[in-house]
């Protein structure tokens, strides 16, 4: 779950939620999952699971990054080219799987906190990006390594470490939505989305940022 907030120097705190969870697609898909109690656990299909003592995994079903926003945004702008989606159908096959479902939460906060129509008193040096990430491309890394003993060396894709860097998905929220202040990515193991809202507000509390989206993705 990302979060996006003002500094509290100006005495105004906005926030905006984004989800893509087991339960739903969205903040709001999960939460009324969660409040119906519906489980996201099921059978695993992402894989083979022949032979696994486990079975059963929280999975992300039906997810397509690349489906329209419900409306445009303009982060660098009205008079700029809008948002309409969180990545192209050509730029899906350059990210891991992790920054396909940490993107989309994050410009769904971004949407959902209103911040979006105020860009222009806004400046983009003073909002930053704090997103966690555990490992990142797993399953990248598992289908390239099965390409290079299929082909060898040469067939090891120039996109392979955009793929699995756990810092990319900062850097592509950034780049998306236009923050040009601080950009981190926060590695603790199962605490980095707590450790990256931790040190978000931190970074807004010292003055250094006024805007922070933070949360983290596996």
């Amino acid at each position: 779950m990302n979060h996006a907030s003002t500094s509290t120097r100006r005495r105004v705190v906005i926030t905006g939620l984004g989800a893509v969870s087991p339960c739903g697609n969205s903040a709001a898909e999960t939460w009324a999952a969660l409040v119906a109690g519906q489980s996201g656990i099921g059978r695993i299909t992402r894989f083979d699971p022949t032979g696994c003592t486990a079975q059963l995994a929280g999975e992300v079903k039906n997810f397509d990054v690349t489906r329209p926003l419900p409306q445009p945004l303009h982060p660098r702008g009205e008079a700029n080219d809008p948002l309409n989606q969180v990545l192209t159908p050509k730029d899906v096959k350059k990210f891991g799987r992790f920054t396909h479902l940490g993107a989309a939460a994050s410009v769904e906060a971004y949407a959902d906190s209103g911040l979006d129509a105020h860009r222009a008193t806004l400046s983009s040096e003073r909002m930053g990006v704090n997103l966690g990430v555990g490992l990142g491309g797993l399953p990248e890394m598992e289908a390239m390594h099965d390409t290079w003993k299929a082909g060898g060396y040469r067939k090891i894709s120039p996109f392979f470490i955009i793929q699995i860097a756990p810092n990319l998905l900062a850097g592509q929220v950034s780049l998306l939505l236009d923050f040009r202040g601080p950009n981190m990515s926060v590695a603790s193991a199962c605490a980095f989305s707590g450790h990256a809202l931790g040190e978000a507000a931190a970074a807004i509390a010292r003055g250094d940022v006024d805007v922070m989206i933070a949360g983290g993705a596996e």
